[in-house]
């Protein structure tokens, strides 16, 4: 009977340490991916591109949704969300606070304001 009682606390504890490491192993690869999201690691459904203007200024448009709605990251670092907008030729995307770019192949025009308008082009 002495010795059921000494293995069974000795069972137990070396399952227990058998499974520590599988746990941990699963938390490890969970904490990745969290830390991986929080940085800001690109979805593989996110498209971007990436205009210049000539003189090196630099805009980065992203959009989750094929452009339907889509982020405009402009020159001094300020964001602008931008909705699908009814387009001649090209793509027209517009926000509410009058911010636009209107795209057509590499080309663009990106209106910020009613006096900052600059011509950009596609970086690839």
């Amino acid at each position: 009977m002495k010795k059921l009682i000494l293995i069974s606390p000795l069972v137990i504890v070396s399952l227990m340490a058998g499974c520590a490491p599988k746990d941990k192993a699963s938390t490890t690869q969970d904490d990745s991916s969290d830390i991986a999201s929080q940085v800001g690691v690109i979805d593989s459904n996110v498209a971007s591109i990436k205009y210049e203007t000539e003189d090196k200024k630099e805009f980065i448009l992203t959009s989750k949704d094929n452009f339907t709605t889509a982020i405009l990251l402009d020159a001094e670092g300020n964001t602008h969300l931008l909705k699908e907008a009814p387009a001649g030729s090209g793509m027209l995307l517009k926000s509410e606070g009058g911010v636009s770019i209107h795209t057509h192949g590499d080309n663009a025009i990106i209106e910020l304001s009613s006096d900052r308008s600059y011509q950009v082009k596609e970086v690839k």
